[in-house]
């Protein structure tokens, strides 16, 4: 009770760190929801300068003048420049309310499975140096677990798919542990980049990777089933180097997309070769949870439960789910 009580008053925090997204939450609170995004202004010294963070940064990629850069300091899971991130970070943390506790203050951070122990220190290091006493990494599907509600720390089988922006993390878990899993390099902006290549080759179109996402969510999966919709697409033309658009049937974005949903299938029919006979019938009563930005996508996981042939259920707040995993397992430390 004592405990509970000051953690009211604590300033304890989950951090997402993920490609496309970073979130922060506290006690269940989400302070931070943003894309993984800063911008910098290039002074004449040749120092950085914080532009922009988040949605309004992300605004910018693409449309940059020649002393502001929009970057993605996370790369596939995996911060690839420290210095943005930590400046992003920063700017993140000093939107959440004042520290109480300084050097107490603890950070549960996600990492995916796959990362390495240098990686696992450069990541620790990098939240220790935007203020914090205790830092402690949990991977994410167990965190992703946790988040959807899956009671991880009994002798079951639960089989957790979480598409993120740069990786998808595919685990099979039983007593509070991932007992097989595989990390691929597919996921979200790989299917932007696949409708960008797409309208590239079929059409000599030329688009951006933000309209490339954009078809991805609202057209993308849509199409389960065969349809005549026609979309106008609008970018440049290759041929003429002029602005022009294109119609184009709706079914040939999820064609586009197909390659990396395959990857993906593949991913988690591994997996589930892994899995012993005991946990395997575990997950056919059970089926499989879809968490991730990438489980919004209107009929991904029909897609997926059809090639797959096990039922998949899509967490609660998939997006969310491994924040607020990682803030729960926080709240047990």
């Amino acid at each position: 009770m004592i405990r509970n009580f000051f953690a009211c008053f604590s300033d304890d925090v989950a951090i997402d760190m993920g490609t496309s997204n970073t979130l922060v939450l506290s006690h269940g609170d989400v302070l931070v929801n943003e894309p993984s995004v800063i911008a910098v202004r290039q002074e004449a010294n040749g120092g950085n300068r914080l532009a922009a963070a988040g949605m309004e940064a992300k605004r910018m990629i693409g449309k940059e003048s020649r002393n502001i850069k929009a970057i993605m300091p996370v790369r596939e899971g995996v911060v690839v420049d420290f210095e943005m991130a930590s400046l992003m970070l920063k700017h993140y943390l000093g939107r959440t309310r004042t520290r109480r506790f300084g050097k107490n203050r603890r950070i549960m951070v996600t990492a995916p499975t796959a990362i390495t122990p240098v990686e696992s220190k450069s990541l620790i290091n990098l939240i220790e140096s935007v203020g914090a006493g205790e830092v402690r990494l949990i991977e994410e599907p167990i965190a992703a677990a946790l988040g959807s509600g899956i009671r991880i720390n009994e002798p079951e089988g639960s089989l957790i798919v979480d598409i993120g922006g740069g990786i998808t993390e595919t685990a099979v878990l039983s007593l509070s542990g991932i007992v097989c899993s595989k990390t691929i390099p597919v996921a979200g902006n790989h299917m932007d980049a696949a409708i960008v290549q797409y309208m590239k080759k079929n059409y000599s179109l030329l688009i951006g990777d933000k309209l490339g996402e954009e078809i991805k969510t609202t057209i993308g999966c849509a199409f389960f089933d065969e349809g005549n919709t026609v979309v106008t697409v609008k970018g440049m033309d290759l041929i003429s180097g002029i602005p022009s658009y294109r119609e184009v049937n709706g079914e040939e974005f999820r064609f586009a997309m197909m390659p990396q949903i395959e990857h993906i299938v593949d991913a988690i029919k591994e997996v589930l070769g892994q899995c012993p006979p005991e946990l395997s019938a575990d997950i056919v009563n059970r089926g499989i949870v879809l968490t991730g930005g990438c489980a919004l996508l209107a009929n991904i996981h029909n897609i997926l439960s059809d090639k797959i042939g096990l039922p998949i259920t899509v967490s609660k707040d998939p997006l969310l789910a491994v924040a607020r995993g990682a803030g729960m397992a926080l709240g047990g430390l």
